[in-house]
């Protein structure tokens, strides 16, 4: 049960962002998705819930329930959401928008579909801005995931119990990405952009090498050897924050 309520709370707050990213991002889907006017609500019955908004102006998601949704998708459970987000299993059920689900059924599951392909292990791009891309995203989703997994994973919780508080810095130093995550009175937060304060810092010489370290094809301590990454400040809030990330795997992989 702990685990199928984690995987729901990481498919509503990190793959809705990443479908929100590529979304944006894309050039498959940065000026497609700027004609769609729809937002999308999710709600799993005794579970989270969540939504995804698409607008001239880009597209966004968040937690709870939107203002204004134009499309209203109730799950049986938390189980039932994860089945849905897989493909798989009953379709969910619309409360609201049931004239608008060909946006669901074509522009949404287009728009998962190249999710997958940017996210898939192996995969070959057709080009370097597409794998840029992927590896901007890997990074996104390790970002935006720390928060809940320190809160609900209880491997996790004890790694955060015994983190010390402050802010880390990740960025890939050729300006392709920039993030934070934060323990502060207790709690972990994370966002994207520069933070005001740095206690330690995870930097990728690009987002070549943050590629290598993150699909495993060197160790955090070779890259650091070879010159591909550096960290710096408080140690033990890098390392258990990167142990905490690890985790993720085993959820969405």
């Amino acid at each position: 049960m702990e685990v199928d309520m984690i995987q729901a709370r990481l498919n509503l707050e990190v793959v809705l962002g990443l479908l929100a990213d590529v979304a944006n991002t894309d050039p498959t889907f940065r000026e497609r998705s700027r004609t769609w006017a729809e937002t999308v609500a999710f709600k799993a019955l005794g579970g989270p819930e969540g939504w995804i908004r698409f607008s001239p102006e880009g597209a966004t998601h968040g937690t709870g329930k939107p203002d204004l949704a134009t499309i209203r998708l109730i799950l049986f459970s938390a189980i039932h959401l994860n089945r849905m987000f897989r493909n798989e299993g009953l379709p969910p059920i619309p409360v609201k928008g049931i004239g608008r689900l060909s946006f669901m059924k074509k522009e949404f599951t287009e728009l998962g579909a190249r999710l997958q392909t940017l996210t898939r292990p192996g995969v070959t791009f057709c080009s370097r801005e597409e794998e840029q891309l992927s590896t901007k995203l890997m990074l996104s989703a390790a970002v935006r995931a720390v928060p809940i997994l320190a809160e609900s994973d209880s491997v996790c919780a004890k790694l955060a119990a015994a983190t010390p508080e402050g802010t880390l810095e990740i960025k890939s130093l050729d300006n392709g990405f920039a993030g934070w995550i934060r323990k502060a009175d207790g709690k972990f937060t994370s966002g994207f952009g520069a933070p005001e304060q740095v206690t330690a810092r995870m930097h990728f010489r690009d987002l070549d090498a943050a590629r290598i370290v993150l699909t495993g094809k060197e160790t955090g301590f070779a890259a650091i050897g070879l010159g591909m990454m550096r960290v710096e400040g408080v140690i033990p809030l890098v390392d258990n924050v990167s142990l905490i990330m690890d985790r993720l795997e085993r959820y969405l992989a």
